[in-house]
């Protein structure tokens, strides 16, 4: 059954938190590199790439649901498959 939307909310919220507590350390040493994060775990990989992030995602945690994010801002911020929009 798939989330709903309630779901997908506190999903991106708690993965949006957890990114605000890395942030000063990613943005210093990946500014502008994507972020895919694994909320349940606190894991994550770091990608030039959308895809090159996914890909490793995948390969480290299967396919667990996953929040993607542009560090230091722009125009990517995924949750699973669906593009949410921009990061402030």
């Amino acid at each position: 059954m798939p989330p709903t939307d309630q779901e997908r909310q506190e999903f991106r919220e708690h993965a949006l938190s957890m990114y605000e507590e890395l942030r000063d350390q990613l943005e210093r040493e990946h500014h502008g590199e994507l972020l895919a994060l694994e909320p349940t775990s606190g894991e994550y990989v770091i990608a030039k790439t959308i895809g090159q992030a996914s890909n490793l995602f995948r390969s480290r945690f299967g396919m667990l649901p996953a929040f993607y994010i542009r560090i230091g801002g722009g125009s990517v911020v995924r949750t699973g498959g669906a593009i949410h929009g921009r990061a402030s």
